[in-house]
């Protein structure tokens, strides 16, 4: 599967680290955007990955299935609408938004798309949590 991955921050290089090492994806399937063209050459660098000077380009691959939006929270809901509207897949970092408009607006483009958003809420997916889950 090929995926593109917005931001290459903290959060992005741990995306990108991930999905590096999947068996499902490697670094000749991972593209990246940074408008911090530093830090985009640094994931760059390090994972051996694909990089585009250009979001639209990114959006735009017909290849890349799925995106995961780890910039500064302030483009999360932009982000996440524009990928959906390109008919990509989208797993978006917490928060969701800044305000209930724009998670909204989030929530209808992922409906209208038809593709399937995943908020990345970590207490749903980190170990302690799951196992508190099951003890009764």
């Amino acid at each position: 599967m090929k995926i593109g991955v917005i931001g290459c921050g903290t959060m992005g290089l741990e995306h990108i680290g991930n999905l590096v090492a999947s068996k499902h994806c490697g670094p000749e399937n991972v593209s990246v955007f940074d408008l911090n063209a530093a830090a985009m050459m640094t994931a760059r660098d390090r994972f051996g990955v694909r990089s585009t000077e250009n979001l639209d380009d990114l959006l735009q691959d017909p290849e890349i299935e799925a995106v995961v939006v780890a910039c500064p929270n302030r483009f999360h809901a932009e982000m996440a609408i524009r990928a959906l509207d390109e008919g990509k897949h989208v797993m978006l970092e917490k928060p969701m938004a800044l305000n209930e408009e724009d998670a909204r607006r989030v929530t209808a483009a992922a409906k209208a798309s038809g593709k399937i958003l995943h908020v990345g809420f970590e207490l749903r997916n980190s170990l302690f949590p799951r196992k508190v889950k099951t003890m009764k």
